[in-house]
C-alpha cells in the first residue's frame, strides 16, 4: 500500500487488489467512501447514518475475507466480529483516540 499526499485537498491511496474478488474490491471502495463521508460530515443525522453504514460494510469485509473461503467447521467470521465488538465496546467510553501517525 502506498500513500501520497500531493496537496492538502487530495490524498491518493494505492492498494494492491491482487487475489481479491470483485465484491471485495467494491467493498474496499465503499469503506473508503464512507470513511470520507464520516470524517467530513456536517450534519448529525448524516454522521450517525453514515457511521452506522460504515460499521456494517466493515462487517461485510470481514465476512467476505479470503480467510473465510476455506469453508472451515468453525465460524471464524462470526467469532472475529464478536471479538471486535468486545474490543470496540472497551474503547467506546475512552476520551483518548489512538494515534497512528507515521
Amino acid at each position: 500500500m502506498g500513500i501520497s499526499k500531493k496537496s492538502t485537498e487530495k490524498l491518493t491511496l494505492e492498494l494492491t487488489t491482487a487475489g481479491m474478488s470483485e465484491q471485495q474490491v467494491r467493498l474496499l471502495k465503499r469503506v473508503n467512501q464512507l470513511m470520507t463521508e464520516v470524517l467530513t460530515s456536517e450534519y448529525e443525522d448524516e454522521y450517525f447514518d453514515v457511521s452506522s453504514e460504515l460499521f456494517k460494510v466493515v462487517a461485510m469485509v470481514v465476512k467476505t475475507s479470503s480467510f473465510n473461503e476455506e469453508k472451515m467447521d468453525i465460524d471464524y467470521d462470526q467469532q472475529v466480529l464478536e471479538y471486535c465488538a468486545d474490543v470496540l465496546s472497551d474503547h467506546v467510553y475512552q476520551r483518548n483516540v489512538a494515534s497512528f501517525d507515521n
